[in-house]
């Protein structure tokens, strides 16, 4: 599944931190970014731990320069996901199921993965 680097990053800006350390943390988190009516909404299991948490920074500083490009998302083995943006990639481990949805509108999916039952 993709979607475009400039609505994901823009998205991830809008995120809440959890702690003092400026982390994105993908537990749970549901988010509405105005001014592209997107909403991203990640969950991680059924229970909020442990949550899947990157640094902001890094993630908004690869992000950005890279409007054209798409944020591709993969499930692998053993409940790893993995994000590539370019030539860059990045591997999630340990966070059965995850599932990730990022809605153009309330209406209409663009982007949903989940592990299957």
């Amino acid at each position: 599944m993709k979607v475009q680097a400039q609505a994901f990053r823009s998205a991830l800006k809008h995120l809440p931190t959890p702690r003092l350390l400026d982390y994105v943390n993908f537990d749970g988190v549901k988010v509405w970014t105005g001014a592209l009516d997107l909403e991203v909404e990640v969950r991680v299991g059924d229970t909020p731990f442990p949550p899947i948490a990157l640094p902001r920074k890094p993630l908004l500083d690869l992000l950005e320069g890279m409007e054209e490009e798409e944020v591709e998302f993969t499930r692998g083995e053993e409940d790893k996901l993995f994000l590539r943006v370019g030539r860059f990639g990045g591997e999630l481990h340990g966070a059965p199921p995850i599932k990730l949805h990022i809605l153009k509108s309330l209406t209409r999916e663009a982007m949903y993965t989940s592990k299957p039952p």
